[in-house]
């Protein structure tokens, strides 16, 4: 569907034409911790060469790392920066994610409904996301957590 294109095919034609890698297997997951369980196991079984395994999602990624033999072995990617898959980030068992800033989508929406209210729906854009920022394995967790109090300033979440 829509959102497998927009997150994981871009990034896998990416890797394919700049990183020169190949896709050995794509399993659709359904989103569910189950279908990163499924997935997970398919490519320990069948394809011992791989060397990354990319997630469309949180409940996905939490599924693979959960499957895996040793999570270490493979470099396993998510989706979204989660808390939980920031944790797993920092437990060396997460490889990478695309971190939103979550509030940035929140203002975004108000700002979307005052313009409404104000008779200015011309104004409102089609498409409107926060910034997006990769957090990896190799970064320092007080880097991750300053992230982390950004993606959730105004709800104070971390």
């Amino acid at each position: 569907g829509i959102t497998d294109n927009q997150r994981s095919q871009d990034f896998s034609d990416c890797v394919e034409s700049k990183g020169y890698w190949v896709k050995m297997y794509e399993h659709f997951g359904q989103y569910q911790k189950l279908g990163g369980i499924d997935g997970a196991h398919l490519i320990e079984k069948n394809f011992p060469e791989v060397t990354l395994l990319h997630n469309a999602n949180t409940a996905m990624t939490m599924g693979a790392i959960e499957a895996l033999t040793d999570p270490q072995t493979l470099m396993v990617t998510g989706w979204g920066g989660t808390e939980k898959e920031i944790e797993q980030i920092k437990a060396d068992t997460l490889y990478a994610t695309p971190m939103r800033m979550n509030d940035d989508l929140g203002v975004a929406t108000a700002e979307a409904i005052k313009y409404y209210l104000e008779g200015r729906e011309s104004e409102v854009p089609d498409i409107y996301l926060g910034r997006i920022t990769i957090v990896n394995r190799t970064m320092l967790d007080e880097e991750i957590d300053d992230l982390s109090r950004e993606a959730f300033r105004y709800s104070g979440k971390d």
